[in-house]
């Protein structure tokens, strides 16, 4: 059977059209973890759920014991499920990657057996040699989905709709901007619809809702202190940076958004430079469906800078990043000092510019 999309894989266990093994896996675990309930609620275990449905931890596994519980028939029901979950099969033995490879290759047709990958990613292109073996064994005789990040209307489509189930009204508009204040992570966006829902109770979520009940990703507080730091407001960076410190994010993953915050700046400039649109820009630097709008927020700035404001802001982001990892100096005293160095250079070129 060839790879199927994610949305094939519903579609068919929608129809009912079981294969008799999956391969599950990518960097949308909420979304696997869909697939997998509806693979789990479409597999007929009858009334013994206790013998028809075994879990392995990948831990733990014993290729034996999983070669045994497939073949074994299942009691009193058409099927069986045997699930494993996040198998890196780089750490098996050769034994034991064998045994798990002639299991899938002679499945009985009452068992349903799932690997689901949900904190393990083999990967896209640089799948290793074991998993890769695994992954085109299961490709033989099942279906092997890999779930990517999804483009801001499906996820923010799927927002609306997990609302609507509570009966809480959530505008596309809106989920866009939930969106931009949480980032992109499907899990954690689901988590904050949910606690929105309970915080309105009924009637519609706005866009004030989400200030005052989400705290802002480190992305996107990154994102707005570097246009303080690029509009010259300093005073704002400060209060921005100590809103990190008191989410108690690491100052390396500061440094890092910032530093993302700023290349997507930077590549907007220059994009438009070249007269590209905000979707062709995102296609010449593969963002990711999840990250278009992260470009488009940086063309909507990039025209309010100059390069080389934004030059001297990737500058001094490198030495403080230098600094954390090689020095033993207090990492709030080198954030506090490189947002200085960033005030000096603005000023220093504001009067450039008036000479």
């Amino acid at each position: 059977m060839p790879v199927l999309e994610d949305r094939a894989l519903m579609d068919a266990l929608k129809a009912g059209k079981l294969a008799n093994v999956y391969y599950l896996y990518g960097s949308e675990p909420a979304f696997i973890q869909t697939a997998l309930k509806k693979i789990s609620a479409t597999v007929d275990t009858g009334s013994f759920d206790e013998f028809n449905r075994i879990a392995f931890d990948s831990e733990k596994l014993s290729a034996d014991a999983v070669a045994e519980h497939c073949e074994t028939l299942p009691m009193m029901a058409p099927q069986k499920l045997v699930l494993i979950r996040n198998l890196n099969a780089e750490k098996l033995a050769e034994a034991s990657l064998s045994t798990i490879l002639t299991t899938v290759s002679s499945l009985p047709e009452t068992t349903v057996l799932v690997f689901c990958n949900t904190v393990f990613d083999p990967g896209d292109k640089k799948v290793s040699a074991k998993n890769k073996k695994l992954i085109d064994a299961v490709k033989k005789v099942g279906v092997v989905c890999r779930f990517d990040p999804k483009d801001e209307k499906t996820i923010c489509r799927a927002l609306c709709e997990r609302a609507a189930k509570r009966y809480i009204r959530l505008d596309m508009d809106t989920a866009q901007s939930l969106i931009e204040r949480c980032g992109t992570n499907y899990s954690t966006l689901l988590n904050e619809v949910d606690k929105l829902c309970a915080f309105v109770n009924e009637g519609e979520i706005t866009k004030e809702d989400i200030v005052l009940c989400c705290p802002p990703s480190i992305e996107a507080g990154a994102f707005t202190l570097a246009k303080q730091l690029l509009l010259s407001q300093y005073t704002q960076a400060f209060c921005s940076l100590d809103k990190l410190f008191y989410l108690k994010e690491e100052p390396v993953r500061i440094v890092a958004a910032l530093s993302m915050a700023f290349s997507d700046i930077y590549r907007a400039k220059a994009g438009m430079a070249a007269r590209k649109s905000a979707d062709q820009i995102a296609a010449d630097f593969a963002y990711p469906k999840n990250r278009l709008f992260a470009v488009k927020n940086a063309c909507r700035d990039a025209n309010r800078f100059s390069l080389a404001q934004i030059h001297a802001c990737v500058d001094a982001l490198y030495r403080a990043d230098r600094a954390i990892k090689s020095s033993k100096a207090d990492n709030r005293l080198i954030l506090e000092q490189m947002i200085g160095e960033i005030a000096a250079h603005m000023r220093a070129e504001r009067n450039s510019w008036t000479k």
